[in-house]
């Protein structure tokens, strides 16, 4: 019988691999709904918590000039915030009621640059995010939120259109 170097007899060799969660990255458009399905249907598969992720531009990149312009960035902030709340619960509720562990992270800032840092806090296995599909000059002029945060993540990105 073979033993291994400092495992007691009768201790399983093989400890349980701890999941990595899944971040699904959601603006509330329709383009979001595929995404949410597919990262509902892989949470659930794999075991994984799954942390849904709104970024918004916050006021505070806007230029301002007093403290005034604070004062009604901060309640314009708290509104944002309020609002985005308001828009993420049905999509918990909607994991939840498949069975998956999910959480809410409501994000100020640059998009890809913030769901790239959350994925890297959260050691996250993959980063889930819908795509408009735009092309050409549109895709130029716009840009493409999809393509940066496949540029930056720390971890694989599937996008869903």
């Amino acid at each position: 019988m073979a033993t291994l170097q400092g495992i007691q007899p009768g201790t399983p060799a093989v400890k349980a691999v701890a999941v990595h969660p899944i971040v699904f990255a959601t603006d509330f458009s329709a383009a979001s709904d595929p995404a949410l399905r597919k990262a509902i249907e892989m949470a659930r598969k794999e075991g994984a918590e799954l942390i849904v992720a709104h970024v918004y531009e916050s006021p505070a990149t806007m230029s301002h000039s007093g403290i005034a312009d604070d004062f009604i960035e901060a309640e314009l902030e708290g509104t944002i915030r309020k609002g985005v709340e308001k828009q993420l619960e049905p999509v918990l509720a909607q994991a939840r009621a498949e069975g998956v562990r999910v959480r809410g992270e409501i994000l100020a800032g640059h998009a890809p640059k913030r769901l790239a840092d959350l994925a890297e806090k959260n050691s996250a296995a993959l980063l889930i995010l819908g795509t408009h599909g735009r092309t050409g000059l549109k895709k130029l002029v716009i840009g493409s939120i999809a393509s940066q945060v496949i540029a930056t993540a720390p971890c694989p990105v599937l996008t869903v259109r």
